[in-house]
């Protein structure tokens, strides 16, 4: 039966398997891999305890009464994410293509700045405009192809950087201004290596 935040999440567009933490996914990524309690603890370094309880809250946030249809609604979790993954490399594909033929294939460094300089101006001036938004979008993955990015390197790449940022610390957003940019907490970033991106 579902739950109230079930319906809500629902509501909002948002998947089940998305209200998972960062932990309950690495739980249940191990129960899709046949993993048991015992097994589980091990690899996590978690106790059979606290593995349970992990198991309960997935369980229940997917609305799932045996492991068997948690398992398989992680699978199709991940076949819509496969699904998407394709959509995007796609249109990308097409994009890079229009692109080049149309702006020539230089890196055009300068250029795709300036644009972008004035796409912000306009999202400042129209901030509910969710096309300006997408204008931006599209001048960032414009200057990823140039650059070297390839079509298929997208989505990993966002995913890569989704994950960096997730196991980042940041300050509490309530403290902070609205109108200033939120950064993490640097002190607690690894030395970076000759050659390394930060």
């Amino acid at each position: 039966m579902s739950t109230v935040k079930q319906r809500r999440a629902r509501a909002n567009g948002a998947r089940p398997i998305d209200t998972l933490s960062p932990r309950q996914r690495q739980v249940l990524d191990l129960m899709v891999g046949g993993l048991m309690n015992k097994q589980v603890a091990y690899q996590t370094g978690l106790t059979e305890g606290t593995v349970k309880v992990h198991v309960s809250a997935i369980m229940r946030k997917l609305g799932a009464t045996t492991r068997s249809q948690a398992v398989a609604a992680s699978l199709r979790a991940r076949l819509d994410e496969l699904e998407a993954a394709e959509t995007l490399e796609a249109y990308y594909a097409r994009q890079i293509t229009w692109s080049r033929e149309t702006f020539g294939p230089a890196l055009r460094t300068k250029g795709v700045l300036d644009h972008i300089r004035k796409e912000c101006a306009e999202v400042e001036a129209n901030p509910h405009d969710l096309s300006e938004w997408v204008d931006l979008i599209i001048l960032a993955m414009d200057g990823f192809w140039r650059h070297g990015g390839k079509a298929e390197d997208l989505m990993p790449a966002l995913l890569a950087k989704q994950r960096k940022n997730m196991a980042r610390t940041w300050p509490d957003w309530r403290t902070m201004s609205e109108d200033r940019a939120i950064e993490h907490d640097r002190s607690q970033d690894r030395t970076t290596l000759k050659g390394e991106t930060p």
